[in-house]
Order: structure tokens, then sequence, then C-alpha cells
């Protein structure tokens, strides 16, 4: 087992759910699953997991423990945000975000939960949606265990909130690789640049050289770095040589699967 150990105040716990990896991680609470097969591609039975979870470290989790999820990207719906200075309230920035959501063939509705996210001024931002049935029994479970939730962040909302800052021009490239998906997120100086998803057909080789194949040719050259994460701990991960392979000279990192808490 593979854990990145976050610096957490000892009332907060951090968990993470995927098709294929769960954990959960505290003062004394580090714990961590493989997934069953019948457990993939369903949302509810990813909270049977979360469940497992914590009922198996139940007596290292204080009444009023707060906890904050990461979950898998294929449990929300995600767009980028070109910058507007002139939204400014709740109800403007989430009709801006519908109108890009219906762009990707996605009218929200009511059974959706919408979240705007703009951290820098003058920078693109982000809107994802998650499910209301799913987070109200998602907050049923974690009540239900006297714990309080305090955040739900699909991976790559997660890796936009808590990317650093670039101090230096060029851009870097991020790659969440999923069960069902590869992501390419790029950065450079002024933010986030472009998000791209590419389904995972065949092998996580092949997918991501048609993800990095499509993103060399609209994208302007210089990447500079790139970091691949992935939500299975280091050791059980396949080789990422496909990376070094479509984009030559860049200088690779690997985040291990606990880094967005």
């Amino acid at each position: 087992m593979s854990l990145s150990w976050p610096n957490l105040f000892p009332n907060i716990a951090v968990a993470g759910l995927f098709a294929d990896h769960c954990w959960l991680q505290g003062r004394q609470a580090a714990v961590a699953h493989s997934i069953r097969p019948e457990a993939l591609n369903d949302s509810m039975a990813l909270l049977l997991q979360l469940e497992i979870l914590l009922d198996e470290r139940k007596k290292y989790l204080r009444k009023g423990t707060r906890l904050a999820l990461t979950v898998s990207d294929s449990l929300a719906a995600f767009t980028m945000l070109p910058w507007q200075e002139a939204l400014q309230r709740p109800a403007e920035l989430a009709s801006y975000a519908h109108i890009f959501f219906e762009r990707q063939g996605l009218k929200l509705d009511s059974s959706w939960v919408l979240h705007t996210e703009f951290n820098r001024y003058g920078a693109n931002g982000i809107a994802y949606a998650l499910r209301h049935d799913w987070l109200q029994k998602l907050e049923e479970i974690v009540f239900s265990r006297n714990l309080r939730l305090i955040s739900v962040l699909p991976v790559s909302a997660a890796a936009f909130c808590q990317q650093p800052k670039h101090k230096k021009s060029g851009n870097s490239l991020l790659l969440l690789s999923e069960q069902q998906s590869m992501t390419a997120l790029r950065f450079n100086v002024q933010g986030l640049q472009s998000h791209d998803v590419e389904p995972v057909i065949g092998s996580e080789q092949s997918s991501g050289k048609r993800l990095l194949r499509r993103l060399a040719s609209t994208q302007p050259p210089g990447l500079v770095q790139g970091c691949l994460w992935s939500p299975l701990p280091v050791e059980q991960r396949g080789s990422n040589d496909f990376i070094a392979e479509s984009l030559h000279g860049i200088q690779l990192h690997s985040f291990p699967h606990g880094v967005w808490s």
C-alpha cells in the first residue's frame, strides 16, 4: 500500500473513490482497497466501498471528524470556463457554465448539483456537476457515522484547485489516468489552458498515445514538464513510457495517488 500523507488536522480524514482503487487517510485511519470487478462503472457501488472503509476504521474516526472526498471524474460532468470579468454573481456563473455544458451535449437539470471555480483573477476557471441523488446518499452515509462531509471534488477539479502557479513561461501537462478514461490538463503561467479526455479502449498506453497525439496537433509546442497521476498505488501501475515516446524531451514525474488530499 502506498499513501501520500498530507499535513492533516487531527479531526480531518480524506478519502478517494475510484473504479479500481479506494482509500481512506487520517492520523490513524489509513486503509486502502482494490475494487471488485462487479463494482466497476457503478456509482452506488463506490458508495458501498466508502461504507466499508469508514466502518473498518470507525474506532479511529472521532465523532465530528471532517471528511474530504476526491472522486472519479466518471461521477461528474466537467468543463473549462474562459475568464469573464463581467460575471460575478453565482447565478450568472451558473448560467455561463450551463452554456459550455450544452456545447458538450449535456443539458443540466435539477438532478445535478453544479459548482463553478475561478482560483485566479483573469485566468480560466472550471465548472463541475455531480448527481444530486448520489450526493444525497453520500451525505446520509457520512452523517449516519457521526462524521461531517466538508468537500467532494472530482479529480480534475481537485487537480485544478491545487495545481501550483507557474513561475516561468512554458507549458506543463498533467495526465490523470483512470481505468475508464485518461484526462490531459495543460497549464502555463496564465493557468489552465486546455482540458481533453480520451476513453480507455484497449489499454492505458494506446489510449494515452491517442490523447497525446491529439494534444500535440492542437496545442502550441513547448511542453517542458509532465506529471502522471493514477488512483492506483505506484507499485501497481503500468509503464508510462508512452508519454516520453509521444512527447520527446519532456521531464516526467509521477504523483502518488493521495497527492490531491
